[in-house]
């Protein structure tokens, strides 16, 4: 929705990507991150003015310079005081939880000041996508949830199959403590979902271990009872030629067995 940001402003894309962040996280720091992202947009706007370094959103809001070119873009600056008053007013307040409709709404005011900016450097930029603002909210919540599930699969799996060396004995220790953390700990969903990544590939290393170990002993095991399968035929046809009335001498044996791979 904020692609063009890209071309527009380097400090404006990297704020806009801590917005992002918080968004996905569904962090209470988004009303922070929104409020950094404005002032940024506002410098922009009058980066060729002496504005004061200290200067907040609002009172930049107040600058004349600020307001003569919000106004040469062509865009209505009074959704903006309202919306950083929300802000401030829901920052002390009691309520500080954001929700979706919260960042749905919000949104909607920054985009329409991102397509001034752009439209007043002749730059496309995409129209805001509803659907996208509301997909993103969690989205990083969501993805920690479906790790959390990956993890407990695999451990679960690697306990039922009994594996017991002293390196899946720690892996799964770990991966029960990162368990622990990601569903107690809410505050560092980014960190937690990278850690959870790197212990199911973990996992997933430590299993395929397991798989081929279980599969060298199977053939090993395959191995021992050709030899024993083979040496029965011999038996067997020995046997046979005894009842018919004939016999194998140690050299027709020999080559029986030689015949049969037997070493």
């Amino acid at each position: 929705m904020f692609e063009a940001l890209q071309r527009l402003d380097g400090r404006l894309w990297e704020r806009y990507l801590t917005l992002k962040k918080n968004v996905e996280n569904a962090s209470n720091s988004f009303f922070d991150a929104y409020l950094d992202l404005y002032e940024q947009f506002l410098r922009y706007i009058a980066r060729d003015a002496a504005l004061p370094q200290r200067a907040t959103c609002g009172e930049l809001l107040r600058n004349a310079e600020v307001l003569k070119r919000l106004g040469e873009i062509g865009f209505d600056h009074a959704k903006l005081q309202d919306y950083v008053l929300k802000i401030n007013r829901h920052k002390h307040g009691t309520e500080k939880v954001v929700t979706v409709q919260h960042v749905e709404d919000y949104l909607k005011v920054l985009h329409r000041l991102y397509r001034a900016c752009c439209a007043a450097e002749n730059m496309p930029c995409e129209q805001f996508d509803e659907n996208e603002a509301q997909k993103l909210f969690g989205l990083a919540e969501r993805e920690r949830q479906r790790l959390c599930k990956e993890v407990l699969r695999l451990t679960s799996e690697l306990e039922r199959e009994g594996t017991d060396s002293a390196e899946a004995r720690a892996a799964l220790q770990r991966a029960h403590e990162m368990l622990d953390r990601a569903q107690t700990d809410k505050n560092l969903v980014a960190e937690d979902n990278e850690n959870l990544r790197r212990q199911i590939i973990a996992l997933q290393q430590l299993k395929l271990s397991a798989l081929e170990d279980k599969l060298n002993k199977t053939l090993a095991l395959l191995l021992e009872l050709r030899e024993c399968v083979a040496e029965n035929r011999v038996a067997t046809s020995a046997i046979h030629r005894l009842i018919c009335g004939s016999s194998l001498s140690e050299k027709e044996l020999a080559k029986e067995r030689e015949a049969l791979e037997i070493k």
